[in-house]
This record gives structure tokens, C-alpha cells and sequence, in this order.
């Protein structure tokens, strides 16, 4: 079956319809009997995943201004308005960091691992919710070229 796919793949480059390059990644997954890793995907700017993650990052300033508002009306005590901003950057850093745990970040080259998330998200606030969020979306749409701890060991 390997090889009728390999034979496949040959006439469609010699045709013209395959690059070189896409058919050595086709030729890898082939032989290689998996699905091709990150590394071999095109690498650039996925302007879907910044204008979704934009949107994440409008979304929790909306959530915030909400929130910082329910408060302020109940209360209009400084201290109270500052423990309320803190509770509300922890609890968003806690989900961020739960996230990066499950996309495992930590596997990727250049990606941020769980514990930047959470002082990121502290510390930055929206901009570390745009980028981390626009890195989870990456890795899963598998859209960004992102090497592993594992492929990095062998080269």
C-alpha cells in the first residue's frame, strides 16, 4: 500500500501538480506511517487565529470592565476595587495556565510554558491574553511551525 501511495505521489510530481517540497513531506508521512509534525507545516502569521484571539483579548477587557463595574456599585472603596482587579488577574491566570497545561506549551520550541502564562497574564494583562492566546490557537490548529523538545533532540 506504501509504495502504490509512493508511486502516486511520484507522477503527480512529475506532472508538475506536487512541489518537490510537498512531496518530500507527503514521502515522510508516507514511510513514516504518522502524521507530519508541526516542523514541516508552512510557518507565518495566521491572521484567522490574531483577529480570534483580539477577540479573546476584547473579551476579557469586556468581562473586566463588567465586573470592576458590579463591584464599584456595591462598593466604592478603593482597597476593595484593588483586591477585586487582583481576584479577577488571578483567576484569568489560573485558566491560562490550566490551558497551557493542556496544550503542553512546555513540548514547543518558543512557545510559553504554564508558569510564564500565569505571570504573564499578571503582570501584562492584555497583552499577554492576546499573545498566549493566539499561541493556544496555534498549536491547535497546528497552523505555526513548531518544533518539539523531541525533534529538537535529533537534529
Amino acid at each position: 500500500m506504501d509504495l502504490e501511495q509512493l508511486e502516486k505521489l511520484n507522477e503527480l510530481k512529475e506532472k508538475g501538480i506536487l512541489t518537490q517540497e510537498e512531496f518530500d513531506i507527503k514521502k515522510k508521512e508516507i514511510l513514516n506511517n504518522k502524521e507530519v509534525t508541526a516542523s514541516t507545516k508552512q510557518m507565518g502569521v495566521n491572521w484567522k487565529n490574531v483577529a480570534i484571539s483580539f477577540g479573546i483579548t476584547l473579551g476579557y477587557f469586556l468581562v473586566f470592565i463588567i465586573y470592576y463595574g458590579v463591584i464599584f456599585s456595591f462598593n466604592e472603596s478603593k482597597e476593595v476595587l484593588d483586591i477585586a482587579g487582583i481576584i479577577y488577574r488571578l483567576l484569568t491566570a489560573v485558566v491560562f495556565t490550566i490551558l497551557a497545561i493542556k496544550f503542553e506549551t512546555k513540548k514547543y520550541k518558543n512557545t510559553v510554558p504554564a508558569w510564564a502564562a500565569f505571570i504573564g497574564i499578571l503582570f501584562l494583562r492584555e497583552i499577554a491574553v492576546w499573545m498566549i492566546s493566539y499561541q493556544f490557537l496555534q498549536i491547535k490548529n497546528g497552523s505555526r511551525e513548531l518544533k518539539t523538545n523531541q525533534d529538537l533532540s535529533k537534529n
